[in-house]
């Protein structure tokens, strides 16, 4: 697993490559931004600001978690539950709230 400087690089270059991948209408209307400054933001013309990065994110369909925490596709969490004897309860993983956000269950 990569850590430091380097991984954060190599995330952040996933995370440019997944959205010149991405329609920019699609990244622009999540973000509430014209699609030129999607391109721009993409091509690294432009920085991307702080408080929009979460939905930059959502809009590539990934997700920001913290260090402790492990994500696996729906399949293999499934299936882990079962191994452990468990029957699995959720039908969809928990939404991940910013301190912000209120849950609305």
């Amino acid at each position: 697993m990569s850590d430091g400087i380097a991984g954060a690089r190599s995330r952040a270059f996933m995370l440019v490559q997944k959205a010149a991948s991405t329609p920019y209408k699609r990244i622009a209307a999540k973000l509430n931004k014209d699609e030129s400054v999607i391109s721009r933001i993409v091509s690294g013309e432009v920085g991307i600001k702080i408080h929009d990065i979460h939905d930059f994110v959502d809009a590539l369909d990934h997700k920001i978690v913290p260090k402790t925490h492990v994500c696996v596709d729906r399949e293999e969490y499934w299936a882990l539950q079962v191994l452990a004897g468990r029957r699995p309860q959720l039908q969809k993983a928990p939404k991940l709230l910013w301190p912000e956000e209120e849950d609305p269950e």
